[in-house]
């Protein structure tokens, strides 16, 4: 079947393509389906195939990464062009197969990784830059009907290493907003808006960014407007999208589901309680645990909610999403403290380790200033309970957690009590940064980044290494909390007790969204610079 496919991929477009006016009308036709159908996201055929890369830095090694079934045979196909062709039982071929520069890239039998990864090297020409390449691979899979895979196609651009470009802007600013890569490529973003971290303003609009053309697009609308909500990709690859506060700063139980294949949302169940600010994390099982958050922004729109009321309402609970029934089953127990702004990470094992947050105000003095837990809490789906782990060193609100590929938990940054005598008199934003051992039994230090930072962007890279990029700052004036932004960035191996600065962006911001894309570079879209809520976008390509 592949060298049939092989043959009559641009035996097919040759006959669709040639300059003959009787074409024409046809060729319209099938362009205006493939533009305003699904298909438009350059997305695979469903079969058990998959093609990722790195960027394509100059000067470095670009590594491309088929996927499939061990033992099956694949084709990679490049072009400097993109197109498109309907094969009637197989897929869309997205790349130019007519360009010049059309050819077979790499061809073999995927190996018992299960990924076969093929390596070049990268000139280190600067006159390369912004030159374009269009990969697809071809699978073969005797479970798709069409007896192969075809893969999502790839855009892959030649780059400066350690840059970042701009890209269009979202149609609106965006803070407090989530964004999900979708299996096509596409990348889902959803809710937030110009609300602060006190105040937060639901928005019921999405947007897709396509990074085959760079571009952004208008999503469906959502059933309800969210921000500082949630979001999961189910194992069908669905977005569970979980509460948040509404358009009138109301915190909300709702969910909702996006179904990438009808371009829509609809409705899901509730969950128990309502939840903003909470966290959530996919089980190995396909269900999803939900923990944490506050119940309550009770100012109106525009006004800042006492800080008391918010911090007051969170919750030590936590509740599992079953997707195959559509229902919320609430965990048997509570955690060992309440928690708003905590993180979650999916360890090894399968438990889940909640982390640090804050849980509460007490006073000093008269003045009300938040209350830190150290605690942390690992949920086990096997007994639906929680159990109390290791206290982490330095209690945080707003960090960020990633899982490396060598199991440990790297947690970054966040805003942290300033302590006099055990009692706390402030608040700070750290640069401190700590790490859970694999087995979820001990912290230890885990360097200290470029600068202090809350809510920035934290990715894993393909290899293997994690880039932190801006974030915000908070200070605490009496009751008054003022906001601002850094743009520093970082990166750190694995096991490494350093962070090492990387190139910063071009302007500070914090808040917003960051996603790592199948060709390895990372999306960044929103957030605020401290007082203004951003709709402008960058994407950048790591150079290490």
């Amino acid at each position: 079947m592949l060298p049939q496919l092989r043959r009559s991929i641009p035996t097919v477009f040759s006959l669709n393509r040639a300059p003959s006016m009787r074409t024409t009308p046809l060729l319209l036709l099938l362009l205006l389906i493939l533009f305003f159908s699904p298909l438009h996201a350059q997305g695979g055929n469903g079969g058990f195939g998959e093609l990722e890369s790195t960027p394509m830095a100059i000067g470095g090694t670009f590594t491309v990464s088929v996927t499939g079934a061990v033992g099956q045979t694949y084709q990679l196909y490049i072009s400097a062009a993109p197109g498109f062709f309907a094969i009637p039982g197989v897929g869309v071929v997205w790349i130019d197969v007519l360009s010049p520069t059309f050819q077979l890239f790499a061809q073999g039998v995927i190996p018992a990784s299960g990924s076969a990864d093929l390596s070049i090297g990268v000139p280190n020409d600067p006159n390369i830059v912004n030159l374009v390449i269009f990969a697809q691979a071809v699978v073969s899979d005797p479970g798709h009907p069409s007896g192969v895979a075809l893969t999502r196609a790839l855009r892959v651009d030649f780059e400066t290493p350690d840059s970042f470009l701009p890209l269009p802007s979202l149609a609106g600013p965006r803070a407090l907003g989530t964004a999900n890569l979708l299996r096509d490529g596409r990348v889902l973003v959803t809710g937030g808006g110009s609300g602060s971290l006190t105040a937060p303003a639901g928005a019921n609009t999405t947007e897709l960014y396509q990074p085959y053309l760079r571009s952004w697009t208008s999503g469906p609308t959502m059933v309800v407007a969210r921000s500082f909500h949630t979001s999961a990709m189910l194992p069908d690859g669905r977005i569970l999208l979980m509460g948040g506060a509404d358009s009138n700063g109301n915190v909300t139980a709702t969910c909702e589901i996006f179904d990438p294949a009808s371009n829509s949302f609809g409705p899901a169940a509730s969950m128990g309680t309502a939840r903003a600010a909470h966290a959530a994390t996919v089980l190995l099982d396909g269900r999803v645990l939900v923990t944490g958050g506050t119940t309550t922004f009770t100012s109106p729109v525009g006004s800042a909610t006492p800080l008391g009321d918010v911090l007051n309402q969170s919750v030590n609970t936590g509740e599992v999403y079953n997707p195959a029934t559509n229902t919320w089953t609430p965990v048997g127990n509570t955690m060992a403290s309440k928690r708003f702004g905590h993180t979650q990470t999916l360890l090894l094992d399968g438990r889940v380790a909640c982390v640090s947050g804050l849980n509460g105000t007490g006073s000093l003095l008269g003045v009300e200033i938040p209350s830190w837990t150290t605690t942390t809490s690992h949920y086990n789906p096997a007994t639906n309970t929680f159990a109390t782990g290791p206290a982490i060193g330095t209690a945080r609100v707003g960090h960020q957690a990633t899982r490396m590929p060598n199991g440990e938990v790297f947690v970054s940054g966040g805003l942290s009590p300033t302590l006099l005598f055990g009692i706390t008199t402030g608040v700070t934003t750290t640069n401190s940064a700590t790490r859970l051992n694999a087995g979820g039994t001990s912290w230890s230090s885990g360097g200290t980044l470029p600068s202090g930072a809350l809510q920035h962007g934290q990715v894993l890279l393909k290899n293997g290494r994690v880039h932190m990029s801006g974030g915000a700052v908070i200070a605490l004036s009496g009751t008054t909390l003022t906001t601002s932004a850094v743009a520093s960035c970082g990166v750190r191996a694995g096991g490494a007790t350093s962070v090492t600065g990387t190139a910063s962006l071009p302007a500070p911001r914090g808040l917003h969204l960051a996603v790592r894309l199948y060709d390895g570079s990372i999306l960044m879209a929103g957030g605020a610079d401290g007082t203004t809520a951003l709709p402008t976008c960058l994407l950048y390509t790591p150079g290490f």
